[in-house]
């Protein structure tokens, strides 16, 4: 026995994963990324500060299934980077779902992601907000 594959037997090594299944849909990015407003930190964090009009962050999101939630009855948490920056809809997670279910057996997906700078006209700061490219 080698001395590093003592060492990996000693100390265990670290657990392989697999990366997701990556799903698309055509290049439009028609499904909002809900609760935005509450990961606005994590986002500006993201787009480096991104505040100019039109521009967009591309990127991969990871559609994640969460446990039952009484109050989303098929919550879907998006991550991009690992991050957490929104939910699916209730309406737009159950359509999902059943793909998610077929590609990675319930463990997630991973599909492309635009982070949005919005500039606000109000008093409050500039939003940004996330827009999924996934089949329909």
């Amino acid at each position: 026995m080698s001395f590093l594959s003592w060492l990996s037997r000693l100390f265990g090594s670290s657990p392989k994963t697999e990366p997701l299944p990556r799903i698309h849909g055509k290049g439009r990015y028609l499904v909002e990324v809900t609760d935005c407003d509450l990961f606005q930190p994590t986002l500006e964090k993201l787009c480096a500060g991104i505040n100019m009009e039109e521009t967009f962050l591309e990127t991969d999101a990871d559609l994640i299934e969460l446990p039952y939630d009484p109050a989303n009855r098929h919550p879907v948490n998006v991550l991009i980077r690992g991050k957490p920056v929104g939910h699916l809809s209730e309406r737009e997670s159950k359509r999902f779902l059943h793909l998610l279910h077929k590609t990675s057996q319930g463990k997630g997906a991973t599909c492309p992601a635009r982070v949005i700078f919005h500039p606000d006209p109000g008093p409050s700061r500039p939003a940004y907000t996330a827009r999924l490219d996934l089949p329909h």
